[in-house]
């Protein structure tokens, strides 16, 4: 038996309606996978712009880690170079 759907509102409206409930249900498999009510930005702008904020001060803080083991670096260095200049000193005293 051959099924005829005719372009009319019911049809486009039942359409319409069969794809905001397929993805409703997407959303909800989404959830039960991941075991947590919110699996994407979309769905609350507020706590995704607290994420990003958190991710800026994360990385703000390891480029300051960075610049503090540098400097700590270049102050062994020099540190080492006045013990050996202050070596060469007494020695020739």
């Amino acid at each position: 038996m051959a099924l005829t759907v005719s372009n009319n509102g019911a049809v486009a409206a039942a359409s319409y309606y069969l794809g905001k409930n397929q993805d409703a249900l997407q959303t909800s498999i989404k959830r039960l996978a991941s075991g947590k009510k919110i699996v994407g930005g979309a769905q609350d702008p507020g706590t995704l712009a607290v994420s990003m904020k958190v991710n800026a001060a994360i990385n703000r803080l390891s480029g300051a880690q960075n610049n503090i083991r540098n400097a700590q670096g270049f102050l062994e260095v020099q540190d080492g170079l006045l013990d050996t200049a202050g070596k060469i000193r007494h020695a020739n005293v």
